[in-house]
């Protein structure tokens, strides 16, 4: 806001009265659109548009869609099912989101949400890991590049693991720990980490102690115990 929104409602004072734009004005703004809009695809672009009654549907997701015809003007809401009367309809307007995003963006969340992902963020020190560029090497191709530290973590490496909920253990996340857990001496076996191969049987062992630990440490930066 101080950076983008501000100057430009400074340098429009006739476009943005100041008793109308402000600070207090933008969040609320801000706010009806994430939790209100629905997010179309105009012209190979994505965009949230505010949609009169059509706002006022939940979401759920469901089958139920609603487009928006650019030719003739008019929005649709098309049921993917029958409805009874009195029941009420919903839309899907938020497609393929979990929890986490639903919250941040409409201020609710779904029971048992099937597309929910918890994520567990790890990295590693290329310059004290004696194995530090093969480990980024190896976890790049199989988890995408890096995130890079600043500060005083700049040496580091960041990854990101997804658990989705009611799934076995990731294939991805079984193969990084097998990454985090190589020795110098496995090396020459790491190759077939990719491929869902294992390296060893002591190295088996210390991938899941890895991963147990890394899922532990993320619990406990939450507020809330598992059990709450």
């Amino acid at each position: 806001y101080e950076q983008v929104v501000k100057p430009l409602f400074d340098e429009q004072p006739e476009v943005f009265p100041p008793e109308h734009f402000g600070l207090e004005g933008y969040v609320w703004a801000l706010e009806i659109v994430l939790s209100r809009s629905m997010v179309l695809a105009y012209d190979d672009v994505t965009l949230p548009v505010l949609v009169p009654v059509v706002e006022l549907f939940n979401h759920d997701h469901v089958s139920s869609e609603a487009v928006a015809n650019h030719t003739s003007g008019r929005f649709t809401v098309t049921a993917g099912r029958d409805y009874t009367e009195g029941e009420q309809v919903f839309v899907n307007s938020r497609p393929r989101r979990g929890n986490l995003a639903l919250m941040v963006l409409g201020g609710f969340a779904l029971p048992n949400n099937p597309f929910d992902l918890a994520e567990v963020r790890f990295g590693l020190d290329v310059g004290r890991d004696l194995l530090g560029e093969q480990r980024v090497k190896l976890l790049a191709s199989m988890l995408g590049t890096p995130e890079a530290g600043a500060g005083a973590a700049a040496g580091e490496k960041y990854f990101r693991l997804q658990f989705a909920r009611g799934t076995l253990l990731p294939p991805a996340a079984l193969a990084a720990a097998r990454v985090m857990a190589l020795r110098p001496s496995e090396l020459d076996a790491a190759a077939g980490i990719a491929q869902g191969r294992r390296v060893s049987l002591e190295n088996e062992l210390a991938a899941h102690r890895w991963l147990l630990a890394a899922i532990q440490a993320r619990l406990k930066r939450y507020a809330s115990t598992v059990a709450e």
